[in-house]
């Protein structure tokens, strides 16, 4: 005769399934969709909604923003759709709170050579951008090392030690040091080169002075991947450690 078996703390545990649900105790879950876990309860999610219906720009990449207690998304795409013949980079900061949108896009214009991937991450405070190696771009601080929705974005230039403009596929963050992971020159393309600065400060802006390769005051380097032949997709820390991932291994 089957009877009722009561569960408690139903939302204790969650969802597992990595484990046979023969060995689940009776207040974890094998599967669910558009719940969530709180307050050892369960609930159904709400759904989506939809932001920034407004946007002026055609949206890839979004980044976070909180100053006092205030959230502000920074927008990176192109000012027209991708498929136009002359596609620009454009950025944009939005403030939920009024709906209102501000221009952050350098003054010099950038034009799209071909599709690609932004790249941004913060080191410090100080907000670092790339798309596919078209320029190096950071935000600078305003005024009491706060955020300026005045400010716009600017480009640094790193040198090769045969000074050679560097523009860096991607770039990342790893304790204080900037990491540019593959490099485009001028004329051409160096797809498993690996260059750092020297540690930077929290508020302090990029030059290329942090970028020198042949300053042994400082902490900058350079390391090519190229034992095989996968290019560099991307790199990210673990732990102690920046991880260097290429089409065919992980450094």
């Amino acid at each position: 005769m089957s009877q009722l078996v009561p569960v408690e703390q139903v939302g204790q545990v969650g969802i597992i399934k990595d484990t046979p649900t023969y060995s689940l105790p009776p207040n974890a879950f094998s599967d669910g969709l558009n719940v969530r876990f709180v307050d050892n309860g369960v609930e159904k999610l709400d759904g989506y909604l939809e932001v920034m219906k407004d946007c002026p720009i055609y949206p890839q990449h979004l980044v976070f923003v909180n100053q006092d207690e205030k959230d502000y998304w920074i927008v990176f795409g192109n000012d027209v759709p991708i498929t136009r013949a002359s596609v620009n980079l454009a950025i944009q900061l939005y403030n939920p709170s009024d709906s209102t949108w501000y221009d952050l896009t350098p003054t010099n214009t950038i034009q799209v050579l071909s599709p690609d991937v932004w790249s941004a991450e913060w080191n410090g405070r100080i907000l670092y951008a790339t798309y596919g190696g078209l320029e190096n771009l950071y935000w600078p601080m305003g005024t009491d090392n706060k955020f300026d929705i005045t400010k716009k974005f600017q480009t640094f230039m790193p040198k090769s030690p045969t000074n050679e403009d560097r523009r860096f596929i991607s770039m990342h963050s790893f304790k204080s040091h900037v990491i540019g992971l593959g490099v485009n020159y001028s004329d051409y393309s160096n797809p498993y080169m690996v260059q750092w600065s020297t540690p930077m400060g929290t508020y302090e802006e990029p030059t290329a002075g942090k970028w020198d390769l042949l300053d042994d005051s400082l902490d900058a380097g350079e390391y090519e991947l190229n034992e095989t032949k996968g290019v560099i997709v991307s790199g990210r820390q673990l732990g102690d450690s920046f991880m260097v991932y290429k089409e065919d291994c992980v450094y």
